[in-house]
């Protein structure tokens, strides 16, 4: 069955009603406190970038954030519907949303200190508890400052892993990463780059078709056929928070053979891998024999030669 595609709508000042109305259905005494007029509302709209979450036509929640003077970004608002809680809908439009700030020093957000299902969705996120405010919104009530800080290249390349693995779980692929990521994840001194996803599945299945639809508000290019001297393949690219993802179908992917002289698939089943550990993440890495087999046929440049030299060593 045909999952129904989750999607951010910005709101605008016609949406007020609506608004308002999304308001009233999540409101919860103490814990969250809705918006109750039209002037609020729209203050609301225009102060933030306000998001309808949509669940195929259907609206069923919604999450906004500003951009702060200091460079922060502060997620204002995120609330579902009470029919469409617990199917994962507030994660998954967090991690979009996370996607559209990008590269924020600092990413905040504030809930009450009893909103359970809230701060075990934050703090699974990476968020963690700054401080507690008492009568913060002038209500009586505390809350609770929550952040995450993304000030460094491991850090945002684990939230564009959490990004995709949570999309890969969802449709239920097969993946190894591969590449120069993989090779730093082996412990090899490089540079972190992009990171190379191969996914076991083909261009033609449905449910790749589905996930790529499911991955559009991040595509930087689309799944397109590249050939060179050494490879036949097709390739997508995503950017998540300035991170870039190049994913692969397995079964697309043929290289060169130069005694041959004819493309033949590099892959044969599912490949051997190793679950390597990466800032808490368990990753599956490409294993270093097929890694370097890889890097022998493309070699680029001087950082394929000390990646292949980098991970030889290894399997000593």
């Amino acid at each position: 069955m045909k999952s129904e595609e989750l999607t951010l709508e910005r709101m605008t000042d016609k949406d007020v009603d609506e608004f308002l109305a999304l308001e009233k259905r999540v409101s919860v005494p103490k814990i969250y406190n809705p918006i109750v007029t039209a002037e609020e509302a729209l203050e609301e709209i225009r102060d933030n970038e306000l998001f309808f979450i949509q669940k195929g036509s259907v609206v069923v929640g919604t999450i906004a954030y500003q951009k702060k003077p200091d460079g922060s970004a502060y997620i204002s608002n995120t609330s579902v519907v009470p029919e469409y809680q617990k199917q994962g809908i507030a994660r998954a439009a967090m991690w979009m949303m996370l996607s559209i700030i990008g590269s924020a020093p600092r990413i905040w957000l504030v809930t009450h200190p009893e909103n359970v299902k809230a701060l075990n969705l934050y703090t699974s996120l990476g968020f963690v508890v700054e401080k507690q405010v008492e009568n913060y919104y002038g209500d009586g009530e505390p809350r609770l400052v929550l952040a995450k800080r993304m000030d460094s290249k491991r850090q945002k390349a684990k939230t564009a892993l959490e990004f995709i693995i949570l999309i890969l779980e969802k449709y239920g692929f097969r993946w190894v990463i591969t590449g120069g990521f993989a090779t730093l994840a082996y412990g090899v001194d490089r540079p972190l780059t992009d990171i190379d996803i191969d996914i076991d599945t083909n261009k033609d299945d449905p449910k790749f078709k589905e996930f790529i639809t499911e991955l559009a508000p991040q595509v930087t290019q689309p799944l397109e056929h590249l050939v060179n001297d050494s490879y036949d393949n097709y390739n997508m690219e995503i950017t998540v928070g300035g991170v870039v993802i190049d994913i692969c179908p397995m079964a697309d992917l043929k290289v060169m053979d130069k005694e041959k002289k004819e493309y033949v698939p590099f892959y044969s089943g599912f490949p051997e891998h190793e679950v390597v550990e990466f800032e808490g993440l368990q990753l599956p890495l490409l294993s270093k024999r097929l890694i370097i087999e890889n890097k022998e046929i493309i070699m680029r440049d001087e950082w394929d030669a000390r990646d292949i030299a980098g991970l030889k060593t290894l399997q000593k």
